[in-house]
């Protein structure tokens, strides 16, 4: 049995997985660009570390692509029952967010409200739809504000429930062993593996750039 059965994962960022992998290769060419000066102060960071930076951003690209090609089959049988689930399921934060942030826009549609027309009939995007909106939700200041105004920590997890159902056990084994080799749990730890990266070297660039804010911004983690 995997030894990530049972395990949860949740993602360490608030960007989409398309962002962040953006950012973690626009942050390891201008790492490149400023390397030596890196260096000076965080020998660590050497061309060993490029690699490993660079080896993870590509590991984080393929899991997402792999995972893309299987779910990306027609939608039939036992899986209808549950796409109809999931959109429930979304109607319900997305109307809870309405609620609780009735006077801030942003922050009703932080849940994933802009994914959902693409997500209606596709089913990777369904699950990578289901399971940011899980993320959110279940994140502290939103968690609370939201459970405050009625919505349960039930409802919370059974948007990643239903997400493990589309993506891992009603997915056919022999498709799923051939396309997609990483489960749920793996695909983000392996996207969190590259943001990790982002956040070491936007930390390191605070010290190495100290007397350049202009310097400093290129290392933002989100941009």
């Amino acid at each position: 049995m995997s030894d990530t059965v049972g395990k949860k994962e949740v993602r360490n960022y608030n960007l989409t997985d398309g962002k962040m992998l953006r950012r973690a290769e626009t942050m390891l060419k201008q790492l490149k660009e400023d390397h030596s000066l890196f260096i000076e102060k965080f020998p660590k960071l050497d061309d060993a570390y490029l690699t490993v930076f660079e080896n993870d951003i590509k590991a984080a690209r393929k899991c997402r692509s792999d995972y893309t090609v299987n779910t990306e089959k027609k939608i039939t049988g036992h899986r209808k029952p549950l796409m109809e689930e999931a959109k429930k399921s979304l109607g319900i934060l997305f109307k809870y967010a309405i609620i609780t942030y009735r006077d801030d826009k942003k922050k009703q549609r932080m849940f994933g409200q802009n994914r959902m027309d693409k997500a209606r009939n596709n089913l990777a995007k369904m699950v990578v739809l289901l399971e940011l909106a899980h993320d959110m939700a279940n994140k502290n200041p939103y968690k609370n504000d939201l459970l405050i105004k009625g919505y349960t920590q039930e409802e919370i997890d059974g948007l990643q429930i239903i997400a493990n159902k589309l993506s891992d056990r009603n997915i056919d084994h022999g498709v799923a062993t051939k396309v997609r080799p990483v489960s749920t749990v793996e695909r983000i730890a392996l996207l969190n593996a590259a943001y990790h990266h982002i956040w070491i070297i936007n930390k390191c660039a605070q010290v190495v750039f100290m007397k350049d804010p202009a310097k400093i911004k290129l290392y933002k983690i989100g941009l």
